[in-house]
């Protein structure tokens, strides 16, 4: 019975996301009511709030929110700067513009740091205007082609916790990601920049 009351609950869950996101509530927002409701079917009430103050004042909890933080205050200090702004124009020199609002995300997911895409997406931001991009699809070039480099790093978190778990040497993991590799690029290019001038 238990466990029917957690499926009810995740189902419910996700249905408050969905319906908060669908009335433009912040989609930070919009998780947390989420979870909230999947606890309600998961946990008594007493223990959902002591789960929930438990991992607010938790040590990575709060080194997340110091993260994010700081990652958004280099950001407005390189938009104030207009730091962003060169740094495209001088990528612009070297590659096609096109390609660069594909290439930047790239770049930004092969370095190991927190916050990625908070880095990526005000440069490929700037280059979309320049192309007129809706800011859909400036999104999806940017989730896409950011998490397309995974695949094949041999940093990878994901890869290497696979490789260890499996005892499949990663080289081998790497060789079998190819493929996978090669259609995501040309997924990504027929979505995000076939049709874009």
């Amino acid at each position: 019975m238990s466990y029917m009351l957690e499926i009810v609950g995740a189902i419910l869950g996700f249905c408050v996301v969905f319906i908060a996101v669908r009335f433009k509530i912040n989609i930070g927002i919009s998780l947390i009511l989420g979870s909230i409701m999947i606890g309600i079917f998961s946990l008594p009430i007493y223990d959902l709030a002591q789960t929930i103050f438990r991992t607010s004042v938790a040590i990575p909890t709060l080194e997340l929110i110091a993260t994010i933080s700081s990652i958004t205050f280099l950001n407005s200090a390189y938009q104030s700067t207009g730091s962003f702004q060169d740094l495209a124009e001088n990528l612009g020199k070297m590659i096609p513009t096109r390609s660069l609002v594909a290439i930047i995300p790239v770049i930004f997911g092969v370095l190991p740091v927190s916050g990625g895409a908070l880095f990526s997406a005000p440069l490929v931001d700037h280059e979309g205007d320049r192309l007129s991009i809706e800011k859909e699809r400036k999104a999806f070039l940017n989730l896409w082609f950011r998490h397309i480099p995974h695949l094949l790093n041999p940093l990878e978190t994901a890869l290497v916790i696979a490789s260890y778990l499996t005892n499949i040497d990663l080289a081998k993991i790497l060789l079998y990601q190819v493929p996978v590799f090669a259609i995501g690029i040309i997924v990504g290019y027929a979505i995000g920049l076939a049709h874009i001038k």
